[in-house]
């Protein structure tokens, strides 16, 4: 996806021209309140404990040994996309905003899919395992209306995270800082119950948001920034529509 970057629940009638974001890394836009209520809670640590039951040790969310249990495993999952599907995203603050994502069929553990938008088209190819979602591949300029055997590019993936366990509020994922771990969102598909929020301030003091929701995917990307006059800028890609993959 190009501010991207790198494209989801809820929708309404849309253009489904072609049209795509400034292309960018691997999580892609940023800041502006949303419209729908958050169910957020503010978290706290339970300091009880039961007479015959020792309190079992934590964690730390940054510790490269820690093991996700299965229910967080399972959780993670849903926020893989489907296959086969196309999703639409209403543009808002640029042209390239509006967005086609074409999600292709599984490759083992592999899903490829290429993102369009009115300047550009990039292949991208994303990795599920038990610990995390991945971005293993970006192509910019691609053209293909099918997407290659992914062992023809192996020898070129490098896993960079995009979202892993655990799943919590202030969770760092290579830069990105998980600022809401269930935030409800009305967007152009509808309303998105539990989506995570990743936040990015980028050097030049912009900031990029993405919301991955459940059964969807990449739901929402924001670039936000405020000039040293003061004028501001906002671009939004909002998932709009889905639909089968012909």
């Amino acid at each position: 996806m190009s501010l991207t970057l790198a494209g989801c629940s809820g929708l309404q009638s849309h253009s489904r021209n072609e049209q795509e974001k400034p292309a960018d890394s691997a999580h892609d836009q940023s800041n502006q309140p949303d419209q729908g209520d958050s169910d957020e809670k503010p978290i706290t640590n339970d300091h009880g404990k039961t007479n015959d039951t020792p309190s079992k040790p934590k964690t730390s969310p940054t510790s490269p040994d820690s093991k996700p249990d299965q229910s967080d495993q399972e959780i993670l999952k849903t926020y893989f996309p489907a296959e086969n599907q196309i999703k639409y995203f209403k543009g808002t603050g640029n042209e390239f905003a509006e967005e086609k994502e074409t999600v292709f069929e599984m490759q083992g553990n592999y899903l490829p899919t290429i993102v369009s938008n009115g300047g550009t088209s990039m292949l991208k190819i994303y990795k599920l395992t038990d610990k995390g979602i991945y971005l293993v591949y970006q192509q910019p300029e691609y053209y293909e209306k099918d997407v290659p055997a992914v062992t023809s590019l192996e020898k070129n993936f490098n896993d960079v995270p995009i979202l892993t366990n655990p799943i919590a509020e202030g969770t760092v994922i290579n830069g990105w800082k998980i600022v809401s771990s269930k935030k409800n969102l009305l967007l152009p598909i509808g309303s998105i119950k539990k989506a995570v929020v990743l936040e990015q301030e980028n050097q030049d003091g912009s900031i990029s948001r993405q919301y991955w929701a459940p059964k969807f995917g990449l739901v929402k990307k924001e670039f936000y920034m405020k000039d040293s006059s003061g004028s501001e800028m906002l671009i939004t890609s909002e998932l709009m529509d889905t639909d089968n993959r012909k």
